[in-house]
């Protein structure tokens, strides 16, 4: 009876006989919570409408009993949960879409409309936390390219700007397109180049100059990165300065 109503007929102001009936599974519903997942971590709002518009459409063709459509609800409640944090889930006071926790019986049409809003709510939050990310990821990059000659490693930049080094390291990644310790690398072999370029410099000089603790460990990064040695490099840039 209660599914009944859901789909349509009169407007109940009791949900008290809520009943487990259950008829079938939503067809393809672990392909649409996959697709759902996706494009929330892609960051494609594009995507997420549609697949919850075709989700939407599968459900309402199938008019799944309440048990299944509860289902559904507390799926793409968990979905959501695994791909926020604890704290932000309570930020967002984010709860399962649970008739038995509303004031009055929903339709479908209202409970359509909660469940996109709890997901398009759930997007425009991690948005914003990715567009904060890539600008701390840009200040890490300044400080990293004013610091690269001291010893400078993520922990430590992390514990700088008060956050975890697995959460710097991400977000860093994503913004710059390389890991921090590649990039703080890349900066000391340009800097490299530059002197081996401009200067007269012994070798070891240069490596204490631009952050590698030993000279023997700045060859073999300079080579890796160049593809000849420190003093090869110099070699090659003589000659073509002559």
């Amino acid at each position: 009876m209660m599914t009944e109503i859901f789909w349509g007929g009169n407007f109940l102001q009791d949900n008290s006989a809520l009943q487990a009936i259950s008829d079938r599974r939503l067809e393809g519903e672990e392909e649409y919570l996959e697709q759902l997942k996706k494009a929330m971590r892609d960051r494609d709002h594009a995507a997420l409408r549609d697949v919850y518009d075709r989700l939407d459409r599968a459900v309402c063709e199938s008019r799944l009993s309440l048990v299944f459509l509860q289902e559904v609800s507390y799926r793409i409640y968990y979905l959501l949960t695994d791909i926020l944090s604890a704290k932000e889930t309570d930020t967002l006071r984010l709860e399962p879409l649970d008739w038995r926790n509303e004031a009055c019986f929903l339709r479908y049409e209202e409970w359509s409309r909660q469940l996109w809003e709890q997901i398009d709510t759930a997007f425009a939050h991690m948005q914003g936390q990715e567009d904060a990310g890539q600008g701390l990821a840009m200040k890490v990059a300044a400080h990293a390219r004013q610091h690269f000659r001291e010893p400078i490693t993520l922990k430590d930049t992390a514990e700088r700007f008060f956050m975890s080094s697995a959460y710097l390291g991400r977000i860093f990644q994503k913004a710059v397109g390389v890991p921090f310790k590649q990039y703080v690398n890349d900066l000391r072999i340009e800097e490299a180049k530059r002197l081996l370029r401009q200067t007269d410099k012994l070798i070891y000089e240069i490596a204490e100059e631009t952050g590698f603790a030993e000279s023997k460990y700045f060859v073999a990064r300079f080579t890796a990165a160049a593809g000849v040695s420190p003093m090869e490099y110099r070699k090659e840039a003589e000659g073509v300065s002559k």
